[in-house]
């Protein structure tokens, strides 16, 4: 690594470690954030230009658009051939098709800069979302440390690896945050469109659905429903939908099969940036895949149903329905690391309630259940492929190692989902863990 390299990196450091520490408590000084903040935000810009070249995901992205420009059966093509295609639903198609319609080169250039902005967007989204489910007296956070997490889930490794790939997860989870925001401002109309935006990840965007099922949801579901259609039939006609969702999961399947790109098991080709339960469990020693499926479904299945008795029941507010929905679906099924910036509304939301905690104890918990949201974002694959290689020579103490820190990102998300359900009742470990490193060198923000 050049000096460039280094010093990038350990402004990046820099950021994560002030961000944290905001979480718990604000300096009474606030010009030394605002500074390190906008050092950040242009050294992310600086870096992002300079180490830019035609992101790979995006060339398969573009090539489909220009199939169907071409007229050429996309959707005839084997699953299982030598093309590598794409997972996406039918209603990403359109946003494909636009991109054909100019030159590669040119078109890849604007999509890395709409990421590039976008991935420093998420957290100020975020903060409006979660505010407007908070209602009239929701609280507020001062703007550099706004800036400060904007920063922070800009230089993360999930959002640099996204961006480098040239996926759409920035544009699939900043529709679920304007979703979010709209149904909290009364907007069911524009929130109904938002979620048809964000259907291009839906195994991001299942989990939040749930939060769509009181009767003043159901514009949103009416404007969902036309325009999710809408999304589908620009680039096919309604007869050859069903043959294109049927290529897709096939597709998908494809992918899972060992020593396939999706294959969790140590033979996949990139099994180090995935996240979900199959494989932590696939870490911690179980190999029987019918299994690991069934685990995992009702692993998921439950979590996504306690969540709606605990919201039912008043036990949680909607606010907090969103953060735990969002590490949720942050784990629902496949997932990779870029797709992890999904954490911006757990990360906000825990700094919301730890800004506005009646207690020191209360603001570390929550604090805290931001602070390991933000850690996710944070898991370097790269860094994990080079521990699991070191992990090979070190017999048993290599096992713990490749079960504990290959799913690191999953192990992060259900921490935070114990931190969570845990806040309420206060006390416990990591909380009085916490308790002494806060109280030195900072004060309570107000």
């Amino acid at each position: 690594m050049d000096l460039a390299g280094l010093g990038y990196s350990a402004l990046r450091a820099a950021v994560l470690v002030v961000a944290v520490v905001s979480l718990f408590a604000m300096p009474k000084r606030v010009w030394p954030i605002r500074c390190l903040t906008s050092v950040a935000i242009a050294a992310y810009v600086a870096c992002a230009v300079m180490t830019y070249s035609i992101p790979y995901d995006f060339k398969r992205f573009w090539q489909v658009g220009r199939d169907l420009a071409a007229g050429v059966d996309y959707y005839g093509l084997s699953p299982t051939g030598e093309r590598q295609l794409i997972l996406n639903p039918p209603t990403v198609l359109p946003l494909f098709r636009a991109w054909a319609m100019l030159s590669l080169r040119d078109v890849a250039g604007i999509w890395t800069a709409v990421n590039v902005l976008g991935g420093m967007g998420l957290a100020p989204l975020a903060y409006r979302a979660i505010r407007a489910q908070m209602g009239a007296d929701a609280p507020r956070l001062p703007r550099h440390q706004i800036g400060l997490l904007a920063a922070a889930l800009g230089m993360s490794a999930g959002q640099w690896m996204g961006m480098a790939l040239g996926q759409v997860s920035v544009l699939a989870v900043a529709a679920i945050l304007a979703a979010l925001w709209a149904q909290g401002a009364k907007r069911p109309g524009l929130a109904g469109l938002a979620l048809a935006v964000a259907t291009i990840k839906v195994n991001t965007l299942l989990p939040f659905l749930g939060l769509f099922l009181r009767r003043e949801d159901r514009r949103s579901w009416v404007t969902f429903s036309l325009a999710t259609a809408g999304l589908c039939l620009a680039t096919g006609s309604p007869a050859d939908l069903p043959r294109r969702c049927v290529t897709t999961l096939a597709t998908i399947r494809a992918t899972f099969e060992p020593g396939r790109v999706n294959d969790y098991s140590f033979a996949g080709e990139s099994h180090v940036s995935l996240v979900g339960l199959d494989h932590a469990l696939f870490r911690l020693g179980m190999r029987d895949r019918a299994w690991i499926r069934a685990i995992q479904g009702a692993t998921i299945l439950g979590l996504c149903l306690l969540q709606g008795l605990r919201l039912r029941s008043g036990r949680i507010d909607r606010a907090e329905a969103c953060a735990t929905l969002g590490l949720i679906g942050g784990i629902f099924f496949y997932h990779r690391i870029y797709d992890e910036v999904l954490m911006a509304l757990p990360l906000l939301y825990g700094a919301l309630r730890a800004s506005s905690a009646g207690s020191p104890e209360e603001r570390r918990r929550w604090g805290a259940f931001g602070a390991v949201a933000l850690m996710v974002v944070y898991v370097c694959p790269n860094g994990l492929r080079i521990l699991e290689a070191a992990s090979w020579a070190m017999a048993r103490d290599g096992a713990w190692i490749r079960a504990l820190m290959s799913p690191l990102a999953a192990w992060l998300i259900l921490l935070a989902l114990a931190l969570a359900a845990g806040v309420p009742r206060g006390g416990g470990w990591f909380g009085l863990g916490l308790k002494k490193w806060c109280a030195v060198g900072a004060v309570e923000s107000r």
